[in-house]
């Protein structure tokens, strides 16, 4: 793959992401926020199904802890996007990016240098500028939404440890398998109500 194509694909892949957070703020109108994990997950998890099963499951605790992880983050993620705004959401959540090398000095993965630190506060500087949160008091759901950036960095850290024992695609595919799983019973005793609609 050639650079610009990476580039490109980088941009593209940035764009879509961006994109899931006033979709996933307007899918909260006619879902509650366990039966909307459960079915996001739910489905991801069908589709990967097949590569999970030619993977089996890995003996590693580290692809558990992943999946765990991962539920957490898109939890406090959903549940923050229900009292606050998707541009809030974006940028608390972009935070992860910034927590990643300052915490993995904290558990032996890396040493922190000057250049990490001001790469950081670099990072926090762009990342306000792109995203440009409106200004206000911060709202119960930015606080869910910073608990869900911090499990985006403790789930990025579970990653690069499970991808040193377990193949990349069988961890993002049993990952994926876990959240569903664990997600499916809270869906089915989510009392919010639910709506069908096109809209």
């Amino acid at each position: 793959m050639t650079r610009g194509r990476a580039i490109a694909l980088l941009v593209f892949t940035t764009m879509v992401w961006g994109a899931t957070f006033p979709v996933v703020k307007g899918a909260l109108a006619d879902a509650g926020v366990w039966t909307f994990l459960a079915v996001r997950f739910g489905l991801a998890a069908v589709l990967l199904a097949p590569t999970a099963r030619r993977a089996r499951w890995p003996r590693s605790p580290w692809v558990a802890a992943c999946g765990v992880a991962l539920l957490a983050g898109y939890a406090f993620q959903t549940w923050g996007l229900v009292t606050t705004t998707p541009a809030r959401s974006a940028f608390i959540t972009a935070l992860s990016v910034i927590l990643v090398p300052l915490v993995e000095p904290l558990v032996g993965m890396a040493r922190l240098t000057w250049r990490v630190v001001t790469g950081a506060l670099l990072a926090l500087t762009g990342l306000g500028v792109l995203l440009r949160p409106e200004s206000g008091a911060a709202s119960l759901g930015d606080i869910l939404t910073f608990g869900c950036a911090l499990a985006f960095a403790a789930h990025t850290l579970l990653v690069q440890r499970a991808v040193r024992e377990v193949d990349a695609s069988a961890v993002n595919a049993w990952q994926v398998v876990i959240v569903g799983a664990l997600a499916l019973p809270f869906g089915l005793t989510d009392t919010a109500p639910l709506h069908l609609t096109w809209r």
